[in-house]
């Protein structure tokens, strides 16, 4: 397995295919809460990593010095929705089986940043940046899950269709990164606060 395949994994295109299918699996199921656990958790992670992107990008250049430039959006997301499926999973389990899907979810977001750094795609502050958006992002969806009652729901399937759609659209990408960088062009022109 080639180390793009593994970072892909973590691509906003990816991911929020995961999430789709995911949410739709689960209101297929009748498991409304689980469902929007999920779209809460993408929809959180976007915008907060979004706009730490344009933050930096945009307004300060200070960062640079420090080798941030664009924090890991594939870090943020992985953690955010990664670790939603992962709740998700193990408040279906019983015992020692919970911990199953952290053990198989926390290698892969862990492989998935380390990528980023490894490929030359950000560097270890930025990946560090987006880990911390992704927990911060992933936050509301554990408060969510703590003081919600998750309605049972078939737990193969929902791992299926994940793997399914982490195969199927890998290598798709979309050019969220390539916004990103005309936004913050017209922020550094046209907003004072960030013009010079």
């Amino acid at each position: 397995m080639n180390l793009t395949f593994i970072t892909d994994i973590g691509d906003s295109f990816v991911l929020g295919c995961m999430v789709i299918t995911g949410a739709g699996y689960l209101l297929f199921q009748g498991c409304r809460k689980g469902a929007s656990a999920l779209l809460l958790s993408l929809s959180g992670s976007a915008f907060l990593i979004g706009l730490l992107k344009l933050f930096v990008r945009g307004c300060n250049e200070g960062l640079h010095r420090y080798g941030i430039y664009s924090p890991s959006g594939h870090a943020a997301l992985s953690v955010a929705v990664l670790g939603t499926y992962a709740l998700l999973l193990a408040g279906q389990l019983q015992g020692l089986w919970r911990f199953v899907p952290l053990l198989l979810l926390v290698p892969l977001i862990s492989a998935i940043a380390l990528t980023r750094l490894i490929l030359g795609f950000h560097t270890a502050p930025e990946i560090i940046i987006g880990l911390i958006a992704g927990g911060i992002a992933l936050l509301p969806a554990v408060v969510f899950l703590r003081y919600n009652t998750i309605e049972k729901f078939n737990v193969y399937g929902f791992m299926l269709s994940a793997l399914a759609v982490a195969l199927i659209f890998n290598g798709f990408r979309l050019p969220a990164e390539n916004f990103i960088v005309m936004l913050s062009q017209y922020i550094k022109t046209h907003v004072a606060l960030c013009a010079k």
